[in-house]
């Protein structure tokens, strides 16, 4: 599931944050302790949030944009 949305900037990740899979400089991380999933840009901005799940699909919609253009 992903839930709605403000685009931010983050610090990375570099604590509390797991990065379980990148692509293209965009990443899924999953935090430690509540155990929920977003996705960064390249430019560290959390474009999404939600269950690990729905980051997933998120990420795979992603890829696919950016690999067609």
């Amino acid at each position: 599931m992903s839930l709605p949305n403000i685009p931010m900037k983050t610090k990375g990740g570099k604590v509390f944050w797991n990065t379980m899979c990148e692509a293209n400089g965009w990443k899924i991380q999953q935090n430690m302790i509540t155990k929920h999933a977003r996705i960064l840009n390249s430019s560290d901005v959390r474009v999404a949030w939600g269950t690990m799940a729905g980051m997933l699909k998120a990420f795979d919609r992603y890829n696919e944009l950016q690999n067609k253009y």
